[in-house]
């Protein structure tokens, strides 16, 4: 997994070697964003500030490979799709445009605008679609891949679905996942207000549950605004830690195998700024990255 301390930097963290590799942007700009490719070896940042760039890292030689400009003020939000040809960047409240690149040959293939804050996005597992979630905001985005074609220089429009919402349609959704394997046709969100909701294939909101917290937020002082999990493994799905960034900059690594016995691993107090992401690395579950 990976975090980004500095505006530009984002920090590799090994959690069982306890080491840390580097990757620097030499344009300054604070980085928002990122997001790993499903094999690990490329990893996709998005900045903010005049004309932001998607740019594409290959952690293989820990150098850029790509870079894209098609936002003027910010990206909010990247993704890979699952066979690794496209990345979606979504702008931020002030850019309001989602691209869809196929990055390996420099090319933006979709684009649309989007009308409300878009907080995260996901691919579904077969990367036919991908959704948005936000402010009032649940879509889904379908790529028309017979109309992509490398030789068109104007990309197509990008073809969206809204989720029919029913009575959270004023509810702010925070986060997306897409479903695998026997659940691969539904679609899982997570509210501020601290429901998990599930969409069917349809993109109807058919059920949801108000969750409740494993650790208690008064026993750290200060709420948790993010948290990633670290699996043992791929395939066992068993949860062994959880990754917290709370409000004063502090992100603490919690021992979760027995939740009658909660304990620290690893903590991580010296950030002078806010942390916007974390990323745990799909390959190798020792390591993870933030944004700061």
């Amino acid at each position: 997994m990976y975090w980004i301390l500095c505006r530009c930097v984002v920090v590799l963290h090994n959690l069982k070697k306890n080491k840390q590799l580097h990757l620097q942007s030499c344009h300054k700009k604070t980085i928002t964003s990122l997001a790993y490719s499903s094999d690990g070896r490329f990893l996709a940042t998005g900045e903010c500030g005049h004309q932001p760039m998607l740019r594409v890292w290959d952690l293989q030689d820990n150098v850029q490979v790509a870079e894209f400009p098609g936002h003027k003020y910010g990206i909010s939000c990247v993704a890979f799709s699952p066979n690794l040809k496209y990345v979606v960047s979504v702008g931020s409240q002030h850019d309001m445009i989602v691209n869809v690149w196929d990055w390996k040959n420099s090319v933006k293939v979709a684009s649309n605008k989007i009308s409300s804050k878009v907080k995260a996005v996901a691919f579904n597992s077969t990367g036919s679609h991908f959704v948005t979630v936000g402010n009032r905001h649940v879509k889904f985005w379908y790529l028309e891949y017979n109309r992509v074609s490398k030789f068109k220089l104007e990309p197509v429009p990008l073809m969206g679905r809204s989720a029919i919402l029913g009575d959270q349609r004023n509810n702010y959704f925070r986060d997306v996942a897409c479903g695998r394997g026997p659940c691969d046709e539904l679609t899982y969100s997570i509210t501020k207000s601290g429901l998990l909701c599930q969409f069917n294939s349809r993109r109807l909101l058919e059920k949801w549950v108000e969750l409740q917290q494993a650790i208690d937020p008064t026993e750290c002082q200060v709420p948790p605004c993010l948290c990633h999990l670290l699996q043992s493994s791929p395939f066992q799905g068993v949860v062994m830690q959880v990754i917290c960034v709370y409000n004063d900059h502090s992100m603490y690594v919690w021992d979760v195998r027995d939740l009658n016995r909660i304990g620290k691993s690893l903590s991580f107090l010296y950030h002078s700024a806010c942390i916007w992401g974390v990323e745990v690395s799909p390959t190798n579950f020792h390591r993870f990255t933030t944004v700061p």
